[in-house]
């Protein structure tokens, strides 16, 4: 999971020095919370750790309700994720509940990869004054806010 956020893992040091990244997944996302608490929760024989793992989903759906960068459309669609996969774990049997879970977390990272590779040609036709991600992600520039500028979204003008 590491590789496909933006800091990246450095797996062959010390023979290489180099940085790997997907720059396609943040650390904590919302999305894969989602999907994977309730499923997990059902699994789950400890009433304490079940009530923790619905907290920290409901915080953090509360708190994609006050950010301003979160849309109202993904927010609904955070909402409905949740429903779906709560309702899928009280009612699937805990083989089929794996494998979707395990389906679904695949279908995000495509998707989030996909994405990514989007922004990233859009950012490359729209390089401004030379500004580039991949010279932000080198000089250590929060390169998630500086394509949110570039290709227009909340953050940017």
């Amino acid at each position: 999971m590491d590789f496909g956020n933006n800091y990246g893992v450095h797996p062959f040091w010390p023979l290489s020095s180099r940085w790997l990244y997907g720059d396609s997944i943040f650390i904590v996302e919302p999305l894969w919370l989602a999907i994977a608490i309730p499923i997990l929760s059902e699994t789950l024989t400890r009433r304490w750790l079940k009530l923790t793992l619905w907290v920290v989903l409901s915080a953090v759906l509360v708190v994609c309700w006050f950010v301003p960068f979160v849309a109202t459309p993904v927010r609904f669609t955070l909402l409905g994720v949740t429903a779906l996969s709560s309702f899928v774990a009280r009612k699937s049997h805990e083989r089929l509940r794996i494998q979707l879970a395990v389906a679904a977390w695949l279908a995000v990272a495509l998707l989030f990869g996909l994405a990514s590779l989007r922004a990233k040609s859009k950012l490359a036709r729209r390089d401004h004054g030379g500004l580039s991600s991949a010279r932000c992600a080198r000089s250590g520039a929060d390169t998630v806010a500086v394509e949110s500028r570039l290709l227009g979204g909340a953050g940017g003008g």
